[in-house]
C-alpha cells in the first residue's frame, strides 16, 4: 500500500518530465560504475555527531564486484564497516521505479534529479532520490530514507579518479532515532529522539583493477544497510 501511494504522488511528476528517459541515464551511471572490477584505497573519516566526540581515523578499504567490501583499521568500531560501502552501484543493483523529477544545478553542476521507489514491499529503502551530472554520468548527491535506520544524506566530490565514478571525498549526514542504532556503542546511556551527525571520508592512493584476492574478503561479514 505504501509503495501504491508512494507511486500516485510521484507519477505528477511525470507530467513535466517531458522526454527524458531516467532507465537510459541509470544505465549510463551503472555502466561507468561496472568498470571497476575490485579496487583498494587509504580513507580518513572524520566523525562528528551531536554529544561525542571522536577522533579521525585512518583506515584501508578493498571492493570486489559485485559487493564484496573490507575495511581494516585498529580500534575502529564507531560506524559499522558495510556502512562505508554506500556505492550508488548498491541502490542500483536493486530492483525500483525510476522517476525523473527535473533538472537543478549542484554545486555549480547542470545535474537531472531522479527518484527510486522499490517495488518490494519489504524493502528496506523506502525512497531514495539521486542528483546525476549528466556529461561524466556521476552520481554527486544521494538522499535515502530507510525503514529502520533513518534518512541518509550524502554528497560525493570526484577528482583523480571520476572516469571510474570513484569519489575523492563523501560527507555523509544522518538523521537517526537512537533506539534504532544496535551498531553503535558510546559507552553511555540510551536517550531519545533523533542522533544528527556528519561522516566525512577522503579517498587516496586508490589501487584500481589489480585482481584482488578472494581470499582478502574471507573473513569479513557484511552488515547491510540498504
Amino acid at each position: 500500500m505504501k509503495l501504491k501511494i508512494a507511486a500516485i504522488l510521484l507519477f505528477g511528476s511525470l507530467l513535466f518530465a517531458g522526454n527524458n528517459d531516467p532507465k537510459i541515464l541509470l544505465n549510463q551511471v551503472k555502466q561507468k560504475l561496472n568498470r571497476v572490477n575490485d579496487y583498494t584505497a587509504e580513507i580518513l573519516i572524520k566523525i562528528d555527531v551531536d554529544f561525542l566526540k571522536v577522533d579521525d581515523t585512518k583506515a584501508r578499504v578493498f571492493f570486489k564486484q559485485p559487493d564484496r567490501f573490507k575495511m581494516e583499521a585498529e580500534g575502529f568500531a564507531m560506524i559499522p564497516r558495510a556502512s562505508l560501502n554506500f556505492s550508488p552501484l548498491r541502490l542500483l543493483q536493486q530492483e525500483f521505479l525510476s522517476v525523473y523529477i527535473k533538472s537543478d544545478t549542484l554545486d555549480s553542476y547542470k545535474v537531472d534529479v531522479i527518484k527510486l521507489i522499490p517495488v518490494t514491499e519489504d524493502a528496506k529503502m523506502i525512497l531514495a532520490s539521486l542528483w546525476i551530472d549528466p556529461i561524466h554520468f556521476n552520481v554527486l548527491k544521494i538522499e535515502v530514507s530507510t525503514r529502520d535506520k533513518g534518512t541518509f544524506n550524502i554528497h560525493f566530490r570526484y577528482g583523480k579518479q571520476i572516469q571510474y565514478g570513484l569519489p575523492d571525498s563523501a560527507r555523509i549526514l544522518f538523521d537517526v532515532s537512537r533506539s534504532r542504532m544496535p551498531h553503535f556503542s558510546f559507552g553511555q546511556k540510551k536517550k531519545k529522539g533523533a542522533l544528527k551527525g556528519r561522516v566525512e571520508i577522503i579517498y587516496s592512493h586508490y589501487q584500481i583493477n589489480k585482481g584482488l584476492d578472494d581470499r582478502i574478503f574471507e573473513e569479513e561479514t557484511e552488515e547491510e544497510l540498504d
